[in-house]
This record gives structure tokens, C-alpha cells and sequence, in this order.
């Protein structure tokens, strides 16, 4: 379980100086990872499908919005909307929702309600520092460092091998995260599948 002092004195020990004491130290590292630290975030959290930062919703559409080009329904993306991860009409979100459309800051659908799974930047999800796996921490440490390294040490030369640094943890952390999303989803064998359908008929033959 991370904290944010960790995050900070993660990016430090990339940079050289001392570790911080407190998040209210006032110091110049401190203060220069204040002024990156939310667009790390932001950026960490647009860069996967990160099962950590996931949120399951119901939405309704606007009803004052109206597209009158195609006549879908206008759904209004929550403020704490970063990627999407599935859109349906189903509440167990079985099946995909192909009918909707991205237009700027709306979503357009021909349903009525959709269940939206999407990265989340809410204070329960992914701005939840206590929740970040450690693969995650440390790739957000690193980009930290990398977006901090010049206010701080004011050394070019350091750029590239925090670029470095971090592209190897970034794919650590997706390849970790992929391998949890995988295990979830992992597909019915062929002997349960065919199972279900049978099943599926015979309600339906019963009917």
C-alpha cells in the first residue's frame, strides 16, 4: 500500500537528494513535485486499462441534450471519466453496445441506459494512492522523477535514463495488470459453453 511521501521519496532516490520528511517540507523537490503531481497522475491513468481504477455506472441520458443528426441518446461523461473500458445496454454487460459514438465530451447511443466501465480518476479509484499496485507505484515514481529531473537537478544528462527507466517500469506494470485482466475474463471451455447453450434451449423449449 503506497502513500503519496512514498511516491515522492521513490522519485527521489531516481534524482540523488535526501528523502522528505513530510509533504509539507519546504523544499524545492517537494515543491516541484507538487507542480507535476496531478498531471502524472492524469497521465499514468490514460496510459492503461488499469483494473485497480475501474468504475461500474449507470447512466441515463441528458434529456435536454438532442442529437439531431442520428436521433441517439446523449449521455454526459462523469467529471471523473479518463478512458473507457466497456459500454452496454446490459447490466451484466454481456454483450457490447455497437450503436454508440464518441463526440467530444458526450457519448451518443441508441439506448436508453447504458452500464459504462471506465477508468476513473475519483478519489476511490484511481487518485486512490493507497490502492496503486507496487508495479504501478514504481512506474509513477519514475515518470515523477522524469517530469521533476530539470526543476531539480537541473541536469539534461539524466533525461534520457529516466526515459529509460520509466518505459521499462510503465510495461512492467501494464504486463502485470494484463495477466489480472486476463485471469477475470478468462473464457468457458468448450465442453461449459455448450453446456449454457443447452441449457439456454431448453428454457426457451419450456417456454
Amino acid at each position: 500500500m503506497a502513500t503519496k511521501l512514498q511516491l515522492y521519496n521513490q522519485a527521489l532516490s531516481r534524482l540523488g537528494p535526501v528523502r522528505l520528511t513530510g509533504l509539507t517540507e519546504n523544499r524545492p523537490e517537494r515543491i516541484a513535485f507538487d507542480q507535476h503531481y496531478d498531471e502524472v497522475m492524469q497521465e499514468m491513468l490514460e496510459s492503461g486499462l488499469w483494473e485497480f481504477s475501474l468504475r461500474t455506472q449507470e447512466w441515463t441520458p441528458d434529456i435536454d441534450a438532442v442529437d439531431s443528426i442520428n436521433g441517439q441518446y446523449v449521455y454526459n461523461k462523469p467529471s471523473d471519466y479518463v478512458r473507457l473500458r466497456k459500454i452496454s445496454p446490459d447490466q451484466s454487460q454481456t454483450y457490447e453496445d455497437l450503436s454508440y459514438k464518441r463526440e467530444g465530451e458526450v457519448i451518443l447511443s441508441d439506448y436508453s441506459t447504458l452500464f459504462v466501465t471506465y477508468v476513473s480518476n475519483h478519489a476511490s479509484y484511481g487518485a486512490n494512492v493507497g490502492i496503486y499496485p507496487q508495479l504501478f507505484a514504481n512506474a509513477f515514481a519514475d515518470c515523477l522523477a522524469l517530469r521533476a529531473n530539470l526543476p531539480i537537478t537541473k541536469d539534461r544528462g539524466t533525461s534520457a535514463d529516466l526515459e529509460r527507466k520509466f518505459a521499462r517500469s510503465l510495461m512492467q506494470a501494464k504486463r502485470a495488470d494484463a495477466v489480472d485482466e486476463r485471469i477475470k475474463f478468462k473464457q468457458p471451455g468448450t465442453w461449459t459453453q455448450s453446456r449454457r447453450q443447452s441449457n439456454r434451449g431448453q428454457r426457451r423449449e419450456a417456454t
